[in-house]
């Protein structure tokens, strides 16, 4: 089989509604030995900053020698980069083979995400890895990655998201993201209010521990977390030093229950060394793109241009089941003008009705790649494109950006 083919057969589950729930999963990896249950993992979950605070982790677990494993979704480009084992991804052939591998044990109505989560656990068996650092798909308690049992758990935030399958209030939908927390397993989250009493709620009838994010503060030379002082961020925004705060009290409390060494060199380099396409980076100097993929994001977004005293061209498209109308009030109010366009998803929702909701001059061009020439067409000399929303959007510009830049 090549890979081609396969990937249309996978990304064909992709279409219809989302059918959470773990016994599909349960039963395809009790066919094929349960690869989780020898797996030392981190578990990350969170409406926001669960990615960045991926990458920290991997990366300073990395800089303190072990064979680490990463999986996160989605992809910004190929299908490849939701698994990875040190510094490399996954190869086509091991994702025809074990996909083969599978597929006769599957009942047939596996979803998308619970392949390519069963996928990456059977591949991190394969290659032993010391730890591996999962990311949550959707949610928490019914998320195929739930069936992993951690040495410590971690929520980065909640925000009203996936309303229809995860509740309509922050407290249900923390409810819903503490469904990661494990008898004993201590949890650490930067949630705060409604939020954080749900989680605590959780937590207590699973006596798990909840610990916040170490303090930090921005420092002289840096940023300043716990006891390490000026600290230098591989990811870009203020917001990230909180990512990185959650990632250092998971850290620590590797260090003290589960006997992992990590010398403070380790998280130093880690941290400064931590990479994650697609969040404020720029490409060159007239573009810059974010994944600002929900009402969250989005507001971190715009903190971060206010900083930047230049007038933008914003290319943007969302997904449904967010916050449409507030993400796209956000997002006007540092664009001079809005080119609306259609993110790589069936999910995708029409730039015509972004269009109902725009409050700045806006352009609709369905087309991505059009999108971006007219941008460039468009913006005036001195001004920045911002390229954001959807992270399947994103995606659709980051290799052929940099191959340009």
């Amino acid at each position: 089989m090549r890979i081609d083919a396969l990937l249309a057969e996978l990304y064909t589950k992709q279409a219809g509604p989302f059918r959470l729930n773990l016994s599909r999963i349960r039963k395809l990896a009790a066919k094929l030995g349960n690869p989780e249950k020898n797996l030392k993992a981190i578990h990350v979950a969170g409406s926001n900053g669960k990615g960045s605070t991926c990458a920290f982790l991997f990366s300073v677990l990395r800089e303190a020698g072990y064979r680490v494993g990463l999986y996160t979704s989605p992809h910004l480009r190929h299908f490849n980069e939701r698994i990875r084992v040190d510094d490399a991804f996954i190869s086509d052939g091991d994702i025809v083979r074990l996909y083969k591998r599978m597929k006769g044990m599957m009942g047939g109505d596996e979803t998308f995400f619970e392949i390519t989560t069963m996928m990456a656990l059977l591949y991190f068996a394969e290659k032993s890895v010391d730890i591996a650092v999962v990311e949550v798909g959707l949610g928490g308690r019914l998320d195929a990655t739930n069936i992993v049992t951690p040495l410590v758990s971690a929520i980065t935030n909640i925000s009203i998201e996936h309303t229809g399958f995860l509740g309509d209030t922050i407290g249900q939908i923390a409810k819903e993201k503490a469904g990661i927390i494990k008898k004993g397993v201590p949890v650490v989250t930067s949630a705060t209010g409604t939020a954080l009493s749900a989680i605590k709620k959780v937590a207590g009838r699973k006596h798990a521990p909840v610990h916040a994010p170490l303090p930090w503060r921005k420092a002289a030379q840096g940023v300043s977390i716990g006891q390490y002082r000026n600290l230098v961020l591989g990811l870009k925004g203020d917001h990230q030093a909180g990512n990185a705060a959650v990632a250092v009290r998971v850290i620590s409390l590797l260090q003290s229950g589960s006997s992992v060494a990590i010398p403070e060199r380790a998280v130093r380099a880690g941290l400064k060394n931590a990479c994650w396409p697609g969040r404020l980076e720029f490409v060159g100097k007239s573009i810059l793109i974010d994944c600002a993929h929900n009402r969250a994001g989005m507001d971190v977004l715009e903190k971060e241009l206010r900083k930047i005293r230049r007038k933008k061209v914003m290319v943007i498209g969302i997904l449904e089941d967010k916050d449409i109308g507030n993400m796209m009030a956000t997002a006007g109010r540092n664009a001079r003008l809005l080119i609306l366009t259609t993110p790589n998803s069936g999910r995708a929702v029409p730039p015509e009705e972004l269009a109902q909701y725009a409050r700045k001059p806006c352009l609709i061009v369905p087309d991505p790649q059009d999108a971006l020439r007219e941008a460039r067409r468009l913006a005036k000399k001195g001004e920045l494109i911002v390229i954001t929303g959807s992270i399947y959007l994103v995606g659709e510009y980051v290799d052929p950006l940099h191959r340009r830049q």
